[in-house]
């Protein structure tokens, strides 16, 4: 399937860019008003792990791919407490589904779900850290908006998912947000949400795109979802600023990962310095 064509406007600059944010009106800290996404190539789908994996292996219906979706799960909560604590692993048990599929997405495991976060500045260092020679996409959505236009509650969405999921049909391209109730450390620093399809095979572009009307705008208070684009030239000015605004891998990887991934940044940066 081709992607959904956002609305769009390529960024002139970071200026344009933090200008842009500041207009947008973010709502609670518990309930925000907008969620972004960062990803390295513009090219890119809105098309979750699990569910390229199963396009790439000809999956064909929903049903086969929650069998796979379903082992997945199923292998993940039987190794695990080799790996964890036992109150990491009680929390993980205790969890609702939702809550368990990013768990797993944390440590890399495919899912459904999909990484948003709360703050645009987040979502613009994953747009630049990497793919240094093509432009990267920073997707801005209107959470409550979109989950309306699927016939979803936003308040409502998590309980939603896990406990009626089994009533619906899940064949059809429903997106929602979920913002998990079980955070670890990195989904706390990262601002962390998540959006999820109801099909596992597919990916997000539609849901999102059915709350989008004819001359949506591509920024204000009234968007609903668009794609701003940072030109491959801008990437590193971009991760310069975000570093003077403390974001950075130190920041958002607690730990030695990220002590070396902020040092494949430095890198980057004092070369382009020289």
């Amino acid at each position: 399937m081709n992607p959904i064509e956002f609305p769009s406007l390529e960024l002139p600059s970071w200026d344009a860019f933090a200008t842009r944010v500041a207009a947008l009106t973010m709502g609670s800290p518990t309930v925000p008003m907008f969620v972004f996404r960062g990803q390295a190539n513009s090219t890119w789908r809105l098309e979750p792990k699990l569910a390229r994996i199963l396009r790439e292996a000809e999956v064909k219906t929903t049903r086969a791919g929650e069998m796979v979706e379903q082992r997945l799960l199923s292998q993940f909560e039987s190794r695990a407490h080799h790996y964890v604590t036992a109150g990491q692993l009680q929390t993980f048990f205790y969890a609702n589904r939702m809550a368990r599929w990013s768990i797993m997405q944390h440590y890399g495991a495919p899912t459904r779900l999909l990484d948003w976060t709360q703050s645009a500045y987040v979502a613009a260092y994953f747009a630049c850290t990497s793919h240094l020679s093509a432009p990267g996409s920073i997707f801005v959505a209107a959470a409550g908006r979109i989950l309306r236009a699927n016939g979803i509650e936003p308040s409502a969405s998590a309980k939603f998912h896990d406990e009626a999921m089994g009533k619906l049909d899940r064949s059809i391209t429903k997106t929602g947000f979920y913002a998990s109730t079980v955070l670890s450390e990195r989904e706390i620093v990262q601002m962390a949400n998540y959006s999820f399809s109801l099909d596992v095979l597919s990916g997000h572009d539609e849901g999102i795109a059915k709350a989008l009307v004819p001359g949506s705008p591509t920024d204000g208070p009234t968007l609903v979802a668009a794609k701003w684009i940072v030109p491959s030239s801008l990437k590193l000015s971009f991760l310069s600023n975000l570093r003077q605004m403390n974001i950075g891998a130190h920041s958002l990887f607690p730990g030695l990962d990220g002590l070396g991934r902020s040092l494949e940044e430095v890198a980057y940066l004092e070369a382009a310095s020289v």
